[in-house]
């Protein structure tokens, strides 16, 4: 091969010039087709990405909370929207906070009193009302019950406070939609006298609940003449600012 080169070096350079083109052409013709599939993929996977936008707006494009949520756990379950980084799961968990109506999540500065009613049991509450996806949680910082002059007796038992998410009907009474936990107190309280409550948290759970603007956060109050004797009667103290979430 040397030997012919030396020989003959016009063909060589022919040769080898030829040979460089044909490589030059090929190098180009496979860029052209591997740059055409890269480009390819990337318009599916921008399209496929834009179809996973769509579906998911649509499965949430519904003021019904319930089914907003079960839309996207039913789309996720059979592959018809991907997650593969999980924000979808945080989502539907309920520990991403969305801004959505029918998703909406978020936090509220509660304060609820029925001091100067006509309830003979005066109560107050303070703290903070946290929105999840599939619960409410009550933050009691700090709490009071007192037994007014309004009261025909000079104590009443208070057996227990309870929490829940409900409506206030047109005849006068409250409807519990949803009870949630509850706090037992188990004292005696006098006229004039106070039961100070420690902080704590009231789970509601929101399973069944679809509009949460609808509803107020009612605590309710148990008491009767003595521990031993009378029936149980309530008083109720609400919270309607849950719409401002």
């Amino acid at each position: 091969m040397i030997d012919f080169i030396e020989n003959h070096p016009a063909i060589s350079v022919a040769l080898a010039s030829g040979i460089l083109t044909i490589i030059g052409i090929i190098v180009r013709v496979l860029s052209d087709v591997i740059l055409s599939k890269i480009n390819k993929s990337n318009s599916i996977s921008i399209e496929r990405e834009k179809l996973n936008s769509n579906l998911i707006l649509k499965a949430i494009d519904t003021d019904n909370y319930r089914k907003s949520l079960n839309n996207l756990k039913f789309m996720r379950a059979i592959g018809a929207i991907k997650d593969d980084d999980g924000k979808l799961d945080k989502v539907i968990s309920g520990e991403t906070e969305v801004n959505i109506p029918a998703l909406r999540t978020g936090k509220v500065s509660m304060k609820a009193t029925n001091e100067g009613s006509n309830f003979s049991v005066q109560s107050g509450f303070d703290g903070e009302c946290t929105i999840k996806l599939n619960e409410v949680i009550v933050k009691l910082d700090k709490g009071s019950i007192e037994l007014t002059d309004k009261y025909p007796y000079n104590s009443t038992y208070i057996q227990k406070i309870e929490v829940g998410l409900g409506t206030y009907n047109e005849n006068g009474r409250w409807h519990i939609a949803q009870k949630g936990e509850s706090m037992e107190i188990d004292r005696i309280i006098n006229k004039g006298e106070t039961i100070e409550i420690d902080p704590r948290d009231f789970k509601i759970n929101r399973e069944s609940i679809d509009e949460i603007k609808n509803y107020w956060v009612i605590f309710t109050i148990w008491q009767k003449e003595s521990k031993e004797t009378g029936t149980l009667g309530t008083s109720y103290v609400h919270f309607k600012e849950l719409d401002k979430i």
